[in-house]
């Protein structure tokens, strides 16, 4: 890597021990590894760095490997890169030709296959390089060489030659044992970029991969990992990296490990943390956490933190509603089939009978949903509302309308509210097609009281057929009055005070038959309501009703 050798001395070629790499370092590698995944051992490298120098010049043993596979490795792994495959193409090309019959290891010539790549100008030539040692020629046995006697007066030059190239081995053999790591520190390969990527997903283990700068931090990492039945590849390396760098590094992943899933990625100066947590306290401690300079060390950090589930089921949250059910059901509306993600927004729907259990169920519902937005279309009524509404039968309404009027000057009241010192009159208006049956009127207000408006002691009268008379289409009939209607104590009417401000129900009930046993009081309690529904005789065909709200202005 740059001018330094980085690799595996069994799979590397010559050139590479002097950091003069391109495409057929490549080639020679793959040859290599051929040969060991054929012979099941790695090609020896002998026993210290000058071994190596030496057995690296000199072709590798493929002697017993059959052909064509021999021939291949031997063009694939030549010692002198000039004369070695060249290219993907050539090693594609040597193998059809062997494989496909068309030439044979013994009639194709060296030169058909080989790609001479021309050297660079500043590469000196392998025959220069201090340390490479060429193939020996082949001399023709028929022709003596001549070899010149070497003066004698060059002799002294030899020993010290001799004595740096020993130098040089036992430093290099020394530096590659690492044998001075405790001198000049470990000498791992440079990583660039420097990176490192830690990360759990919801339900797994962790997984930790990249680089580390030293084996206390790289050992601390695993161990954490390992705990946790993760895995990790992580590799010692150099980089231009803060000298506390791993250590910040360390404390960040010590401190998201808690969370359920998250993912840390860190480069030479800067870390990007993403993560889930079900706990919105425990997102704002962390958030908190990491925000602090002490946290951050050394590292541009951004952090990021969900609150989950990342899925949300409807289901998960029936539950909650079913603990904070009160006055009817509570229900999911228009739910999606496969959850809400992150993002989506969750309906309620349904009635409850106070504030308080409103509030209750919206801090519930808010902690299960993490990061999503709440809708309630929930109506709060009151205790007495709820409790005559569970001993009801879930059926429709007849279309019988309740219309309010100011007793004041008997005009149109379409709010429906009134405040402390009005005087409420009430109308029920029965529909053109309802001719036959009874018809049941009650005002159950917040105090817990019900009030018989229909029928009572001031009107008996409940059949509809008697009701309606000769009179076709709709037919109003009033069942509460003006005040001044009523002074004559012959009339039923009633006067806003303070004693019992909020909602009360004005409920309609059409059956076929008479439901009670006999006329109800005019005023009594909505558990003794509630129980004479419970026990009624007769069966309910409808159910119409509207809120009456008074309050002061």
């Amino acid at each position: 890597m740059g001018n330094e050798f980085a690799g595996k001395f069994a799979y590397a070629a010559p050139e590479q021990l002097h950091g003069q790499t391109d495409a057929r370092a490549d080639i020679y590698a793959l040859g290599a590894l051929l040969l060991a995944t054929f012979r099941g051992v790695r090609p020896s490298i002998g026993n210290n760095l000058m071994d190596v120098v030496n057995i690296k010049a000199r072709p590798l043993d493929t002697e017993g490997v059959p052909e064509p596979l021999k021939t291949l490795i031997d063009r694939m792994t030549r010692p002198d890169r000039d004369h070695r495959l060249a290219t993907a193409q050539a090693v594609l090309d040597q193998m059809d030709a062997l494989q496909n019959g068309s030439a044979t290891a013994e009639d194709i010539d060296d030169d058909d296959l080989t790609v001479v790549v021309p050297r660079a100008p500043d590469e000196p030539a392998l025959s220069e390089a201090a340390t490479i040692v060429e193939p020996t020629p082949v001399v023709s046995e028929t022709i003596e060489p001549t070899v010149s006697p070497e003066p004698k007066k060059k002799r002294g030059i030899l020993v010290p030659v001799l004595a740096v190239l020993v130098i040089g081995a036992v430093g290099a053999g020394a530096f590659v044992s690492g044998a001075l790591d405790a001198v000049i520190g470990p000498r791992y390969p440079i990583a660039d970029p420097y990176t490192l990527e830690v990360s759990r997903s919801e339900n797994s283990p962790p997984v930790a991969i990249g680089n580390m700068p030293s084996e206390e931090a790289r050992d601390a990492l695993r161990a954490l990992i390992a705990e946790q039945q993760g895995t990790n590849d992580l590799t010692l390396a150099r980089g231009e990296i803060p000298a506390t760098w791993d250590s910040d590094l360390l404390r960040i992943i010590d401190a998201v490990d808690q969370l359920p899933e998250f993912r840390v990625q860190a480069d030479a100066t800067g870390v990007q943390i993403t993560g889930l947590t079900y706990d919105a306290s425990e997102r704002q401690s962390l958030t908190n956490a990491l925000n602090q300079e002490n946290m951050k060390g050394a590292f541009q950090l951004t952090a990021s933190i969900d609150l989950g589930p990342r899925i949300l089921s409807a289901q998960a949250l029936l539950p909650i509603l079913a603990d904070h059910k009160n006055c009817g059901e509570l229900n999911v509306v228009s739910a999606p089939a496969a959850g809400y993600p992150n993002g989506s927004q969750v309906m309620i729907a349904g009635r409850v009978d106070s504030r308080n259990t409103l509030e209750a169920l919206s801090g519930k519902l808010v902690s299960a949903i993490g990061d999503r937005s709440l809708l309630l279309d929930v109506e709060v009524l009151n205790p007495t509302l709820c409790l005559i509404d569970s001993v009801l039968p879930n059926v429709s309404g007849a279309g019988v309308r309740v219309d309010f009027r100011d007793g004041s000057d008997d005009s149109i009241n379409s709010t429906g509210e009134f405040f402390v010192g009005q005087n409420p009159i009430i109308e029920i208006v029965i529909p053109s097609d309802m001719s036959e049956g009874y018809l049941f009127v009650s005002a159950l207000d917040v105090s817990g009281n019900v009030y018989h408006l229909l029928p009572n002691l001031f009107a008996t009268e409940n059949n509809v057929q008697t009701l309606r008379g000769s009179l076709e289409g709709e037919v109003r009939l009033r069942v509460a009055h003006s005040a001044a209607d009523s002074q004559d104590g012959s009339e039923l009417a009633f006067v806003v005070d303070d004693t019992s401000l909020g909602k009360t129900k004005v409920l309609v009930i059409h059956s076929d038959e008479p439901i009670f046993d006999g006329m109800r009081p005019t005023t009594e309690s909505a558990g003794g309501y509630a129980n004479a529904l419970a026990q009624r005789l007769g069966s309910i065909n409808s159910l119409d009703s509207r809120i009456l709200t008074t309050a002061r202005e």
